[in-house]
């Protein structure tokens, strides 16, 4: 009988590869200036207008990143990977944040408070190099074994989040955000490594795997999504100086964590058990239709050779941090031209740290209703990524859309490495408050 959940299992642990879920990257609305999306970055900013953010269609408000360690061109030459090219820790990255609703209303001239509620994914995969190297250069003569890491995770979850903003004085504004998450996906593969020994004619696999699987009961095979629950606080603190033409910030977000109470836990008992891989076996049978239960035997003897323990189980998974320091400076004193500057830090428990340097240019017109923006931003993968962006405003409207994308691959699409879009309409529901 074809077993779903060890194809399942086994589909997790090869497929999937070492990483872990990313902050979500505000780079790119580092210049955005004054949009209530800034209240995002920094609960400590206070928007000069109440507000108003919906998901319209087409335009709804929302967040897509793309990042690669690498471009392909850096990487394939004579139809052939450079392995030596592609660093151990390389990694491909996803992430999608969707605003449902962000709402923003005075309650006194000194107080602003923000309802939003949003659902965040990501998924951070690092390339397994040995399986590139054990596709590509298996020679019949090869004694040196095949090392293949991987490790996995992606998550997904819905959050609810209430806001507020207080002005102390005419120079200081501080915040904070309070968060219920509702986790609905994730899978975290802490350490998971393989090491394939070829004979004439077999192979000899063992491995050690930890991971874990949240949202979803190997036991029971039910989705347990509405049963995953957590929280997690933003903090934050901003400056504008007399003469309006200083600002800064800094914010520290995602300070906490998602309980897990639908998942399971999978390890294995000992890494030193071997399997030994002798071929598909009854190709005739493959072909005749057979080849689930080929595959379900060596999945059996496999996951049997690692000896998997599955426990279903709750556990905690703690959020990624992101913390921000920047601010900006207006050349002349009407604000027209505008520098900035600023600093992401991402912090997680359990795998390197990230970064992101932004340095940026705002043009705005005479009005302030159009601003054009332009940064240069340096990550922690990608050396190099230039970015623009567009905000436009009514009395009653504000529109924005911003880009960034490395360098190289403004030019040709395989050497691309990163992508980070963001776009978004607000309705602005009151006065400015000046």
């Amino acid at each position: 009988m074809f077993n779903m959940r060890k194809i399942y299992i086994l589909f997790a642990i090869v497929l999937m590869a070492i990483s872990n879920v990313t902050a979500q990257d505000y780079s790119s609305q580092l210049t955005m200036g004054d949009t209530p999306q800034m209240n995002m970055l920094n609960p400590g900013y206070m928007p000069s207008s109440p507000f108003l953010t919906l998901p319209v269609p087409i335009l709804g408000n929302l967040n897509l990143r793309v990042s690669n360690s690498f471009a392909v061109a850096d990487v394939v030459e004579n139809n052939k990977i450079l392995l030596d090219k592609i660093p151990n820790d390389a990694s491909f990255k996803f992430g999608l944040d969707l605003d449902i609703i962000n709402l923003g209303f005075r309650v006194t001239p000194k107080d602003f408070v923000t309802v939003s509620m949003g659902i965040r994914a990501s998924n951070d995969i690092m390339y397994p190099v040995g399986a590139f190297d054990l596709i590509q250069n298996n020679s019949i003569d090869r004694t040196k074994p095949f090392d293949i890491k991987t490790a996995s995770a992606v998550s997904a979850y819905g959050e609810i989040v209430l806001g507020y903003t207080r002005k102390i004085d005419k120079n200081w504004s501080v915040g904070a955000k309070f968060k219920y998450l509702s986790g609905l996906a994730s899978l975290r593969t802490n350490q998971s490594n393989f090491q394939v020994n070829k004979t004439v004619d077999s192979y000899t696999i063992k491995g050690d795997v930890d991971m874990t699987i949240g949202g979803y009961d190997l036991d029971s095979k039910e989705m347990g999504s509405l049963a995953n629950s957590g929280m997690a606080v933003d903090l934050g603190v901003h400056y504008i100086s007399y003469d309006k033409r200083w600002t800064a910030g800094a914010s520290i977000l995602n300070m906490g964590y998602i309980n897990w109470d639908s998942g399971s836990l999978i390890k294995s008992v000992d890494p030193n058990n071997t399997y030994t891989f002798d071929g598909l076996g009854d190709l005739e049978n493959m072909l005749n239709g057979g080849s689930s239960s080929v595959t379900d035997q060596i999945t059996d003897d496999l996951l049997e050779a690692i000896e998997l323990d599955t426990i279903s189980s709750s556990f905690r998974e703690t959020m990624p941090i992101t913390i921000h320091l920047g601010g900006s400076y207006n050349v002349d004193r009407a604000g027209r031209h505008t520098v900035t500057g600023n600093y992401l830090q991402y912090i997680d428990t359990k795998k390197i740290n990230d970064y992101s340097l932004t340095a940026g240019y705002t043009y705005s017109s005479k009005s302030k209703r159009f601003k054009a923006m332009t940064s240069l931003i340096h990550r922690k993968r990608v050396p190099l990524s230039v970015g623009f962006g567009l905000v436009a405003s009514t009395n009653r409207f504000q529109f924005f859309i911003m880009n960034d994308i490395n360098v190289k691959g403004y030019f040709a699409f395989d050497k691309f490495a990163c992508f980070n879009f963001r776009m978004g309409m607000n309705f602005l529901l009151g006065k400015k408050n000046i």
